[in-house]
């Protein structure tokens, strides 16, 4: 049994990744997934995490944990402003993680580090690694949707689509400037004796004007929903969220056209 235990670790020896994680739950269990799946195939695991929504170590024996000070006021750390609260996290964990980050490197009892696993949404680790020398890789925790719209940015900027300067606007403007002309087209398609009844509309999410159209025209509509599972069990949520009083977000309210 030593021997098998000196063999596993003489095996990892050279094999040492350091992950960090967003503190979000979301992003946690994708990132200590990927940790288990590594540490499965030889690699040793460090993972460096913040102070806010700290994590449980005992239940990873097997990897080694550093938390940093992310300096959140209690205020800062309960916002509902998550967009603002990721770009605070990026700013105030900097030189906490980049003296982790240092310490960890000058260990010698340590085995040098191989690689940089890092959460898509920390982009200031990418600084932090080049200026260290050592090779990032991004972890994005979304769904497959979320991964195929940013492998098409390359090719959208290429052709003038982005950058997009206010995409809640845009569709806001489609949704009045479409209306009177969809309603015009559905009545013709439905005075049309040739052609068979309409039995459904299917509509985009967002195209939210519809409904009322469909309502005026006594045809049921049917929603699809173009996100992946996690919007989906998010859009699923709402009536809870707004039964407890979480909804609406004050923060957020440029976006409540949406949940219409």
């Amino acid at each position: 049994m030593e021997n098998q235990i000196n063999t596993q670790m003489e095996q990892r020896k050279g094999r040492r990744l350091v992950l960090f994680p967003l503190p979000f739950q979301g992003h946690i269990n994708p990132m200590l997934l990927l940790a288990a799946i590594l540490h499965s195939k030889g690699f040793s695991i460090t993972i460096i995490h913040t102070n806010f929504n700290s994590l449980n170590t005992s239940h990873y024996p097997n990897f080694t944990f550093h938390s940093i000070p992310d300096g959140l006021l209690e205020s800062e750390a309960s916002s509902s402003d998550l967009v603002a609260l990721v770009k605070l996290l990026n700013i105030k964990c900097t030189d906490p993680f980049r003296d982790c980050m240092d310490k960890l490197l000058s260990d010698a009892s340590e085995e040098p580090i191989s690689c940089l696993i890092s959460d898509s949404l920390f982009y200031f680790t990418q600084a932090v690694a080049d200026s260290l020398k050592i090779p990032r890789v991004v972890l994005r925790t979304g769904g497959l949707s979320s991964f195929v719209v940013f492998a098409a940015f390359p090719l959208l900027r290429e052709r003038g689509y982005l950058p997009i300067q206010d995409l809640v606007a845009l569709v806001k403007l489609l949704n009045i400037k479409c209306t009177d002309p969809f309603r015009d087209c559905m009545d013709k398609l439905l005075s049309d004796a040739s052609e068979e009844p309409i039995s459904c509309l299917i509509s985009d999410s967002l195209f939210y004007f519809t409904q009322a159209v469909a309502d005026s025209l006594k045809i049921p509509r049917v929603v699809l929903r173009t996100g992946g599972l996690s919007s989906f069990v998010v859009f699923a949520a709402f009536p809870l969220l707004r039964e407890r009083g979480y909804l609406p977000i004050q923060g957020m309210c440029s976006f409540s056209f949406i949940c219409m």
